[in-house]
């Protein structure tokens, strides 16, 4: 009897290291009359992976990036942001299924808005006719290391469905909702936990052709049990891709958002700008173009902007960076 041959295992992957400096004019991130600017050194690492059977129905892929920021003066905002994700799914009849999980961590010098956000579940997807759809389960903790008040647990859920049009097109719809339980450290005057209850729903439209682009809305509402700490968020936001002449590619993204607080007033703005990079009106654009072996140049300008009227608070913040990059 002859042994089975082993199956052979199929590789992809890519990486990307930059290195580079900049200006910040908001390096803590803070409200307006607390700010402070600073120019800045940055080194960035990303990495992707894929492996599955020459002949099979399983496939494994990850990726992981590494941000370091140095400030030349505000050694205390200096800042190091990990993100790591993993899947691995397989073919069972007409659905794929499989398992997730992503971690995400950032700390300052100061340490004075450091958080972990930890996530794992199942998914499933298959199709209806040529229509993609995708079902995700899983559970969320989230750690705020300054203070333990904003850690939380609790279940998530996301349907998404993707509708492909003519010409390179498609329209995207997704729902999602979370159950949120904090520590007891949120315990308020009345002796009364924290726990929210959040839901979203949203539309893109998708265009991949000579140009790259994409529009979408975006509806989220965070209901919670305590005074100050709900709010409903609508965001409109679009991205375009392009190659310029002398092979100059050009990427823009914006968003902008309504964000309002039921009870007239929002008791946490500054985690909501530590923890969640799309809290705010946004416009960044980039320049970049390829250089012999495997170098790439790039120029990236960036403006953030939140109003917090029913506080009188307000956040600015713009950033310009210039990085030299590997990629192979």
């Amino acid at each position: 009897m002859f042994a089975r041959p082993a199956q052979a295992i199929e590789t992809s992957g890519t990486a990307h290291a930059a290195v580079g400096g900049g200006y910040d004019s908001n390096a803590g991130r803070d409200l307006d009359g607390l700010s402070q600017g600073d120019g800045l050194l940055l080194g960035t690492l990303q990495l992707d992976g894929a492996l599955a059977p020459a002949e099979g129905s399983f496939n494994l892929s990850g990726s992981y990036d590494l941000g370091a920021k140095r400030f030349f003066t505000l050694s205390e905002d200096d800042l190091v942001a990990q993100d790591a994700q993993l899947e691995g799914s397989g073919q069972v009849g007409p659905l794929t299924l499989g398992l997730d999980g992503r971690a995400k961590d950032k700390r300052s010098r100061g340490g004075d808005r450091d958080y972990t956000d930890l996530s794992a579940g199942a998914l499933g997807a298959g199709r209806a006719g040529k229509v993609p759809l995708r079902l995700d389960l899983g559970v969320e903790r989230f750690l705020y290391h300054p203070d333990p008040e904003y850690d939380f647990t609790g279940p998530t859920l996301a349907f998404s469905v993707t509708v492909p049009l003519p010409a390179k097109q498609r329209l995207i719809f997704s729902l999602g909702g979370s159950l949120r339980g904090y520590d007891p450290a949120s315990r308020d005057g009345s002796g009364q936990i924290r726990a929210d209850r959040t839901g979203s729903a949203g539309a893109m439209w998708r265009y991949r052709g000579k140009v790259i682009g994409e529009v979408g809305y975006d509806f989220l509402a965070d209901g919670s049990n305590q005074f100050g700490r709900s709010y409903q968020r609508h965001r409109l936001a679009g991205s375009v891709a392009l190659f310029l002449p002398f092979e100059i590619a050009l990427a823009a993204q914006g968003a902008l958002q309504i964000t309002r607080f039921p009870d007239g007033v929002a008791l946490s703005p500054e985690l909501m700008l530590a923890t969640d990079d799309e809290s705010t009106n946004s416009l960044s654009v980039s320049l970049s173009r390829e250089l012999p072996a495997g170098l790439l140049v790039e120029l990236q300008g960036a403006g953030y902007e939140a109003d917090y009227a029913t506080n009188g608070l307000h956040y600015h913040r713009a950033t310009v960076e210039l990085r030299l990059g590997w990629q192979y």
